[in-house]
This record gives structure tokens, C-alpha cells and sequence, in this order.
């Protein structure tokens, strides 16, 4: 009766002429997800890219604020359109249009468009966010008479946003944890998913939780959903063997679950063991050191700058000279996979 969406098999890659889609998601809020997609929109605005910004953290909403002022802020946000297409197909594009915003960090240069959570309406009437909640999620029969899922709203309203304009990525801000619509964005896309995470026990716990069910869905050669994940490490110390940590922890929980491995053997029949971590050596499709790897983690480096961020306020925040240094490496891995994306156009 619930939880359906996650047993959805992950849908196709998203197919150039469309943008680019990259998902921002996480098992525990407070990782940073959000800053870093707001520095990701101002950066590839900055390099003349079109972004459209969509926020289904519907619980916890944030991006809107960080990338749009007060004055701009749209009639509707995405748990209006999900409540009213429960009630009935959304076929107005005028409806679509009062949901978008104009962010100013794309000035002169490309252009950033967002979606919130909430519109300006919902903050006229506070009282009534809590209710549109409890009907955001209802399973209402579609035209078909099946139950219209969470997943396949959201794929709907993305439709729906890309045709509105020619834009060349889309970023996309999931709930955090393992929520129903954590599924919509992780699964129902096509989109490559980059899953953020500082480096404790609950992080790898939770992952393994995920990646584990993930196992389940067949991949095909043509078009392998498990080269789409990307680790990153949030809240990265500047420290070259810390980082390295993580990644070996990452590696080890990918190799369990999903890397095709077979266990290298020395003549004796005993597990090889790699000298430096002290885990198996696996005949995998990556190395512990291959970047390509979805377990090599991009760091966001820890930078108490970016604790009280409202680059609203204060608009250095989202400048280059501002953000490099700790974003540096984020922003070339997320450049370079867009980069490749391109290319398939």
C-alpha cells in the first residue's frame, strides 16, 4: 500500500536534446546539499549556462529562499502543482509560469530559473502548508483509472517545466533520507544522482540501506543506471588521507553491493588483501583509485563561511572568488560530467 514507488526500476537516462538532470540527495539533512546546489546554479550561470532549479524538499524547503529575493517570489511553488494535479490534469501553462522565479545571481550572464516549494501564496496563508502535505502524497486514479504515484507526478511536472523553456540542466533538491519522495527523484528521472555525505557510521549505514535495494533492479550494458551515482563528501577536511578515507569506506560499500566483483585469490586459495586498506582485492569494474568510479567521492571542502549562508543578504557569497576554494573540485567533477553530457548532443 505504501512505499511503491520505490520498487519502480530506475528509469531510462534522460535523452539529449533535453537538459541535463542532476538530483542533490542525502540520508541526513545538515550535509550542505542545498549551498551546494545554490553555488552550482551561480556557477554555470556564470559560464552562460541556462539552470532551471527545482526544490521537492517539500518538508524542508530552503533553496527558494537562498536563490530568489522576497519581491520575485512566484504565486505557486511545487506542492501547489502537486496538490492541484491530484485534483485534476494540469494543462495551463499560465499555472506553470506562476511558478517559476527569476534568481539575480544570474545577471548578465546565463540564467537561473526556480521552482520553490513554497509560493507567495502558501506564505499568505501559512496555516494551509501543512495541509497541502498531507495531500501532496495521496495516490488519486488518473485518467486510466490507476493511482497517479508521487514518482509519476514528478515526472510529469518536470515534463511539463522543460517545455516551458530550452534550458541546459536541471537541478533537482530530494528530501533527505529514504522517503517516498526521495524515490521520484532517486529512481523516476533518469537523472544523474549525486549523494551527499560526511563521513560517519550513520552515513555509510544508511547508503548501504539504499544501494542495497538499488541491487535489485537489473542493469542493462546499454544503459547502466549505477554509472548515474556519484558520492560526494560533504563537509571534506583540506586533508588529502582524510579524503581518502571516505573513499575507501565508499568503495568498500559499492564493491559489497554493487560492483560486479569476484575476489582475487592467491595460489593458496586465500583472499588477496590490498596493503593498504587491509580489504579483499577485487577483480571490479573500478579500483579503489578509478575516478570514474561512482564510490570516488567529490570533497566540498569544511569552510565555517558557509555556516550562516543567505547569499541573498549578502551577495558575495555566491561569487567565484568566494566559493572556489571550497567548492573547487565539486564544481570541475559536476563540469566535466556535464561536459560529457553536452557531447551526446
Amino acid at each position: 500500500i505504501v512505499g511503491q514507488d520505490w520498487l519502480e526500476s530506475p528509469a531510462s537516462s534522460w535523452n539529449p536534446p533535453d537538459p541535463a538532470r542532476l538530483v542533490f540527495a542525502s540520508m541526513k539533512g545538515g550535509v550542505g546539499r542545498s549551498t551546494a546546489m545554490a553555488v552550482l546554479a551561480a556557477d554555470l550561470a556564470s559560464k552562460n549556462r541556462k539552470v532551471l532549479v527545482l526544490d521537492l524538499d517539500l518538508e524542508a524547503p530552503g533553496i527558494g529562499t537562498m536563490l530568489i529575493e522576497e519581491k520575485d517570489k512566484p504565486k505557486f511553488g511545487a506542492i501547489d502543482w502537486f496538490v492541484e494535479d491530484g485534483v485534476g490534469p494540469i494543462s495551463d501553462a499560465e499555472f506553470i509560469a506562476d511558478m517559476i522565479a527569476p534568481s539575480p545571481f544570474s545577471a548578465g550572464k546565463g540564467l537561473i530559473d526556480v521552482v520553490p516549494a513554497v509560493g507567495r501564496l502558501s506564505d499568505k496563508f501559512p496555516a494551509n502548508v501543512l495541509a497541502k502535505l498531507g495531500r501532496v502524497y495521496l495516490d488519486a486514479p488518473n485518467s486510466e483509472g490507476l493511482p497517479s504515484t508521487f514518482l509519476s507526478q514528478t515526472k510529469k511536472l518536470v515534463d511539463q517545466l522543460v517545455s516551458n523553456k530550452n534550458y541546459d540542466v536541471i537541478l533537482v533538491d530530494a528530501r533527505a533520507g529514504l522517503n517516498e519522495s526521495t524515490a521520484a527523484a532517486v529512481l523516476g528521472l533518469g537523472a544523474d544522482i549525486l549523494l551527499f555525505g560526511v563521513d560517519t557510521p550513520q552515513t555509510f549505514a544508511s547508503y548501504r540501506y539504499l544501494l542495497a535495494h538499488l541491487g535489485h533492479f537489473k542493469r542493462e550494458e546499454s544503459d547502466d543506471w549505477m554509472y548515474r551515482l556519484r558520492m560526494v563528501h560533504a563537509k571534506a577536511p583540506a586533508v588529502e588521507e582524510l579524503q581518502k578515507q571516505f573513499r575507501d569506506k565508499a568503495y568498500g560499500m559499492f564493491s559489497e553491493l554493487l560492483y560486479r566483483d569476484v575476489q582475487l585469490l592467491d595460489e593458496h586459495g586465500a583472499p588477496i588483501l590490498d596493503k593498504e586498506t587491509n580489504l579483499p582485492l577485487l577483480n571490479s569494474e573500478f579500483g579503489v583509485d578509478h575516478e570514474v568510479g561512482p564510490h570516488f567521492a567529490w570533497p566540498i571542502l569544511i569552510d565555517n563561511s558557509f555556516v550562516d549562508f543567505d547569499p541573498i543578504a549578502v551577495r558575495t557569497q555566491l561569487l567565484e572568488d568566494y566559493y572556489r576554494i571550497a567548492y573547487g573540485k565539486f564544481l570541475s567533477g559536476a563540469a566535466n560530467l556535464l561536459d560529457m553530457n553536452e557531447s551526446l548532443k
